[in-house]
């Protein structure tokens, strides 16, 4: 199966193994029930997907995982709602959370429940900081933060807005989309 990547869903997590794949290797996980997944682009439209594999070895496995028993078992398996289910079993999908972000970004107490106006102007304030940095995706904003923190390091003189860099855990800023 290749599912399109949108723009809200960036990375791809294991959530079983907390492994993620954001390069061009293929991922297996699994003895006798392995799942590979891979980056390439998509054949029908040329866009950059997830192709995504289930192997299933043994009967043993076979029957466990599927209920598939006999081939009148394998003629009526729903494989659409089988192979959703193993999906949002194993795999989550991240975005940026933009409050968050924002909150971060302008140094404001995220305690404090704002108005509507008020919030909007905290995604604005993450969304451009987003596109000043060519940030689409979770995973790009971690890197860029951990990247900006390994410079940070290099350098001497530390600013008050490097100090708040070095001290950011950008998995604060991740959203789980289902």
């Amino acid at each position: 199966m290749t599912y399109e990547r949108s723009e809200n869903l960036d990375r791809i997590t294991d959530k079983t193994k907390g492994l993620s794949d954001t390069g061009d290797n293929s991922r297996y996980y699994g003895k006798g029930f392995k799942f590979a997944m891979y980056v390439r682009y998509s054949k029908t439209n040329g866009q950059p997907c997830i192709h995504e594999e289930w192997r299933i070895l043994k009967s043993a496995i076979i029957r466990q995982k599927t209920g598939i028993v006999y081939m009148k078992d394998l003629a009526n398996l729903d494989l659409e709602n089988f192979f959703e289910g193993l999906l949002k079993k194993y795999i989550s999908y991240d975005s940026i959370d933009k409050f968050k972000l924002g909150i971060w970004l302008l140094g404001l107490d995220g305690r404090v429940k704002p108005n509507k106006e008020r919030e909007l102007f905290i995604r604005v304030r993450a969304t451009v900081f987003c596109r000043e940095l060519d940030i689409k995706t979770f995973a790009e904003l971690k890197q860029h933060i951990n990247e900006h923190k390994k410079e940070i390091k290099k350098r001497g003189r530390r600013s008050l807005w490097d100090e708040k860099y070095l001290k950011c855990d950008p998995n604060k800023f991740k959203v789980t989309v289902n």
